[in-house]
């Protein structure tokens, strides 16, 4: 099995695809590939919208191994027609980016933000007690119930949180206590404290967080997007949060990135904005790569068939 690599791997890293199956590995950056270095090639770690025309003359590459969870920017009808398998990065990202949504809800209710504010002006200053909250006790709605959502649930039912999952069907999910289809969303909008959304992208989900949604959901809650910022209409939210149809938002991706420094987000008291962050952790390639070696230890010598964070295609994610 030929593979080619766009990302440049640690040595440990490439010794775990070695150990995985009969592999000839080779790196190369995006910007270097040329036609011939895809021949004969079978699998591509890593993507890049240079190797598209490349693809489209290639008839021998038959998996993509995403670099990211989000897949919707690749051409993914280039891949059904050459008959291109895609896998993407789903997990690899979910243990820091579930701890830094529990961080920003703890230091949303804690109030953190106001106390680093303070001290930059070296001034001792504290609000009410009533201004101080606590986990314990509040409600999370969580909008797709995937790697990322049973995590962030793992970790807020260990602070004494109630988590409501919406997802495609009412299949249980481990610390998820209630369970609605996604044809219930507006319905259940209203139940939480905070509102978590990891939507993929899908012509279901483009702009479905619109003012409707923001008006079912309760005046106190916080809504949170961590999935792709086109799920949500930015129009909506903007209006939500500046006319107090919601307490605040939490913010790891937009619509357009980097966020414009026009943009009104920027000087909203009640957002807290990260630069799509949530899912960057030193441990990130190595789990990226850990997908693939286990997809190419569960292959045969006669197919490259991946068994694992396959892509459907035909839905997009």
């Amino acid at each position: 099995m030929k593979i080619l690599s766009l990302q440049e791997l640690q040595q440990a890293d490439i010794e775990l695809l070695n150990n995985a199956g009969s592999v000839e590995y080779t790196y190369l950056p995006a910007e270097n590939v040329t036609q011939a270095d895809l021949n004969d090639v079978d699998v591509i770690l890593g993507y890049d919208d240079k190797l598209t025309p490349l693809l489209q003359k290639n008839n021998s590459v038959k998996w993509v191994q995403a670099w990211s969870a989000g897949v919707d920017q690749l051409p993914q009808n280039l891949f059904k027609e050459k008959g291109i398998q895609l896998t993407n990065a789903s997990g690899a990202m979910v243990p820091g980016l579930a701890e830094q949504i529990i961080g920003q809800m703890i230091s949303w209710d804690r109030n953190l933000g106001y106390s680093f504010a303070a001290q930059q002006k070296q001034k001792w200053d504290e609000l009410a007690a009533t201004s101080y909250q606590e986990l314990a006790g509040k409600k999370l709605l969580l909008l797709g119930v995937g790697h990322i959502g049973q995590q962030v649930a793992k970790l807020a039912v260990a602070f004494g949180m109630h988590v409501i999952g919406v997802r495609h069907s009412d299949k249980p999910a481990n610390n998820v206590e209630e369970i609605y289809t996604f044809e219930q969303i507006f319905q259940v909008a209203g139940k939480a404290d905070f509102v978590l959304n990891t939507l993929p992208v899908t012509v279901q989900t483009e702009d479905v967080i619109d003012q409707k949604f923001f008006l079912q959901m309760k005046k106190s809650a916080v809504y949170i997007n961590y999935g792709r910022g086109k799920t949500n209409n930015e129009s909506d939210l903007l209006q939500a949060l500046q006319t107090g149809e919601i307490a605040g938002a939490i913010m790891d991706v937009f619509k357009e990135e980097p966020l414009s420094k026009d943009s009104a987000f920027w000087k909203l008291p009640n957002v807290l904005i990260t630069p799509h962050t949530g899912g960057d952790t030193a441990l990130y390639d190595h789990r990226v790569v850990k997908i693939a070696a286990d997809n190419i230890s569960m292959m045969n010598d006669d197919s490259i068939k991946p068994q694992k964070n396959v892509v459907d295609l035909r839905q997009g994610y």
